[in-house]
């Protein structure tokens, strides 16, 4: 056993040490920050309207928990006694100074803890129950394409399983069950098992009883926290200059209460600081994402489209405009549309009760299966053209990279259902799409084709065809397989019409019998059955 705890403490010095998490974690806070501008403090009371909004409980809104208690599961692993006992310990060894550095850390850390709530909920999904499932093992694998983001998201949720004995439990049950012991003389097994007991009772319920276990008792053990805070505070009022003063100064000189040369008590200053302050507000860590991925977040209500222009509906009581330069007036952000869409970025307006708000700049990704649908296509005698909404350095650079010449941009639907008018009295038309602004196009060419697996409705019913899938690479199997079912059908037709021709005259002319005119027939129309069937054979190639 002594050499088990030599080893794990070896390996947390050197994972706690100053050279692994700590930089990575107060590093990626602070950049966090930084790229954002300084969020949590810019929107800490938009962020706080909303933890209290009673909206969170509408029946319309998308999730298992509200805002509310998705705070307070989140807050329940930040105000316990591991933390109580963890800052003393903090402040015993790296020194009154240490206390700075656990403040830098849960400020820089918020933004961590945003970026990750935020993820959370981006990525999110329904598991078989209903209900939302969310957090690193999920926007590590949906967030990050390829054989990595898996490889990370079940690393996260072995390690999370892990940890979840260590600082996950036993740090915060043998705090209880050592303080219940000296200060009741409870015994440590009586303890565990009544921990057991509440512990699993509550789990058990999934993250809804979570919620309404934390909504009810973490408020409760802040105010007990602060208040016992406060009072300690002000019972020493006449100490405090000269103890912020000792704060502040030792966080950059030191005073470790192992003594040793100033550099290394300011060491071991910022390193226990640090890791505390990353131990209490648990930024970095995931669990606050897993908590933000249940709670409810608004839907949309009157949610109404206009085809070509963008959409629009009722967000917590707010009307919510998303749409192109053409339908929203850019006023002062005209000249940044501009800039995006000489970026080769298609930009979408967001107005909130008709106020502009932002403005998001959009690049179209080209499917990678794309060119060579379109090589394939042309190999087989057809000619492609683009038709799309987005603006004209958009869809040349996409025309270029898929390989397509005659491009149409900036169109509206109306403009669409004219071009490929114009197409199909010429030669017959096919017009791919799978958004409302193509069903008019759609339904005015000679064949419709709607991607059905991503396509909206209003494109699956304007269309003659619809793939289940969202493979493009469909589209020219799809008419290698007509082509040759076409042939197919002329043969058959063919072969019906000479083997009535040859035997009408025969049976007239009595060279055969009725027998033998039947028996013709009847062989014939094998053949011809057989002949079909190699139809319903579809050819890869």
């Amino acid at each position: 056993m002594d050499s088990l705890n030599s080893i794990l403490s070896a390996i947390s010095t050197v994972v706690w040490g100053p050279f692994i998490l700590i930089p990575l974690l107060l590093g990626t806070g602070l950049w966090l920050t930084i790229r954002l501008g300084g969020l949590q403090f810019r929107t800490l009371g938009r962020a706080t309207r909303h933890v209290f909004a009673t909206d969170s409980d509408d029946e319309s809104t998308e999730g298992d928990i509200s805002n509310y208690q998705a705070l307070t599961t989140a807050l329940a692993a930040t105000v316990g006694v591991g933390n109580i006992v963890g800052v003393a310990t903090a402040l015993s060894i790296g020194g009154p100074g240490a206390l700075v550095w656990i403040w830098i850390t849960g400020l820089v850390g918020m933004a961590s803890k945003y970026t990750e709530a935020y993820l959370g909920v981006r990525f999110r999904t329904t598991d078989s129950k209903g209900e939302m499932s969310g957090g690193p093992q999920q926007y590590l694998k949906r967030g990050i394409p390829g054989p990595l983001g898996s490889v990370l998201a079940v690393f996260f949720a072995i390690f999370a399983i892990c940890a979840s004995f260590g600082i996950g439990n036993l740090a915060q049950a043998n705090a209880v069950a050592t303080n219940m012991e000296s200060t009741f003389g409870i015994a440590p097994a009586a303890t565990g098992a009544i921990l057991f007991v509440l512990v699993g009772s509550v789990l058990l319920g999934g993250i809804q009883a979570i919620g309404r276990i934390t909504a009810a008792f973490v408020p409760l053990m802040i105010i007990v926290y602060v208040l016992g805070g406060l009072y300690v505070i002000f019972s020493h009022a006449a100490e405090l200059p000269a103890a912020f003063a000792m704060i502040f100064s030792d966080a950059f000189t030191g005073t470790a209460a192992g003594g040793g040369f100033v550099g290394s008590t300011i060491m071991m200053a910022i390193q226990y600081g640090v890791a505390r302050g990353i131990f209490s507000n648990e930024s970095g860590m995931g669990s606050a994402a897993i908590a933000a991925a249940g709670r409810g977040t608004p839907a949309a209500q009157d949610v109404a489209e206009e085809a070509g222009h963008g959409i629009g509906g009722l967000v917590d009581g707010r009307r919510v405009t998303v749409g192109s330069p053409r339908w929203i007036d850019a006023g002062a952000l005209k000249a940044r549309v501009e800039d995006l869409e000489a970026e080769g970025q298609t930009c979408v307006l967001v107005a909130v009760d008709g106020r502009l708000a932002g403005a998001i700049g959009v690049r179209d990704e080209l499917r990678p299966e794309v060119p060579e649908v379109v090589r394939t296509l042309r190999d087989q005698g057809v000619e492609v053209s683009m038709l799309t909404g987005d603006n004209s350095r958009t869809a040349a650079a996409l025309a270029k990279l898929a390989g397509i010449g005659d491009v149409h941009a900036e169109l509206r639907p109306e403009d669409k259902a004219r071009i490929v008018a114009g197409f199909s009295e010429t030669s017959p038309t096919a017009m791919i799409g799978d958004g409302i602004n193509d069903a008019p196009a759609l339904a005015g060419a000679t064949v419709g084709i709607a991607m059905g697996a991503t396509g909206s409705d209003a494109a699956i019913e304007s269309a003659d065809v619809a793939f289940t899938g969202h493979d493009l690479g469909l589209i020219p199997q799809a008419l290698r397989h007509a082509r040759r079912g076409g042939r197919i059908i002329n043969q058959n037709i063919v072969l019906s019409l000479a083997i009535i021709t040859v035997l009408l005259p025969l049976a007239i002319t009595g060279v055969l019998g009725l027998a033998a005119v039947v028996l013709v027939h009847e062989v014939a129309e094998v053949v011809v059955i057989a002949n079909g069937l190699r139809a319903a054979r579809a050819r890869k190639q």
